[in-house]
């Protein structure tokens, strides 16, 4: 089975984007109206141009983007060009 690679170019970067919450933590399952989404995802690839993102950070883009939806592993991703990432998540460990 074939499938399709995309490479970003320039200064765009593809994304999974996190989906919204479907369930809150008691278990009751969100209409689609209430489901918030996120802005989020996880670098999957970058354009040569690209600085500061690397594959595999978890971003926070604007909502005012306007990604291109793009087929990739059989998934729905998003190329976003990186001006639209204005932060990268890290996760981190209280001690």
């Amino acid at each position: 089975k074939m499938g399709q690679q995309v490479i970003p170019i320039g200064k765009k970067i593809l994304i999974k984007q996190k989906k919204a919450i479907t369930k809150t933590k008691s278990g009751l399952y969100l209409p689609e109206t209430a489901q918030k989404n996120e802005y989020k995802g996880t670098v999957i690839g970058i354009g040569q141009s690209v600085q500061e993102i690397k594959i595999g950070d978890v971003v926070q883009y604007t909502e005012h983007c306007l990604p291109t939806r793009m087929q990739h592993n059989e998934e729905e991703h998003l190329l976003i060009q990186e001006g639209d990432v204005f932060a990268i998540l890290v996760e981190t460990i209280d001690v």
